[in-house]
């Protein structure tokens, strides 16, 4: 049976390089990628509408997006142009913290397809920006959202 792909990507704001930069697909294959610093890996922009199949862009390069608006915008200020898991937006029904919000993400999806970018805060206050990509999926997308809530909530306990 098809399980689909997922590709996801993971950065610790104020480290320089690619630390922690990761993609591995469906087989488990490391797909680590060498990106440099101020310019975005792998990416095709075809329109602006993120509707577009043509648009072609990896975890590594939205965190590296991600990462830039990190620097450029204060850390309140960066939070209100994201939902907020378990209160605000596309997120108000996943990604619920425990005790306070730890998901501030944006969402994107297609048939069989279902991405969230952002941030993730972890128990120990640490930020980590990451992109969590899943296409040609064939089960429900909610089945897929609950499988990311799992992995996500496990990097937010023990990380």
């Amino acid at each position: 049976a098809n399980t689909g792909t997922r590709t996801s990507s993971c950065i610790t704001p104020g480290t320089t390089g690619t630390t922690g930069c990761t993609s591995t697909d469906a087989s488990g294959t490391d797909n680590r990628a060498t990106c440099k610093p101020g310019r975005p890996h792998g990416h095709l922009w075809v329109d602006g509408s993120g509707l577009s199949r043509y648009n072609l862009f990896t975890p590594l390069s939205l965190t590296q997006v991600l990462h830039k608006m990190y620097l450029k915008h204060s850390w309140d200020t960066l939070l209100h142009f994201f939902p907020i898991g378990g209160e605000k937006g596309t997120l108000s029904n996943w990604f619920k913290g425990a005790q306070k919000p730890y998901i501030y993400a944006k969402t994107g999806s297609l048939g069989n397809t279902y991405c969230l970018s952002g941030f993730l805060i972890t128990k120990n206050n640490k930020r980590l920006i990451f992109s969590y990509m899943n296409n040609h999926f064939t089960k429900p997308s909610s089945q897929i959202k609950q499988e990311m809530e799992m992995v996500l909530e496990a990097i937010r306990d023990q990380y």
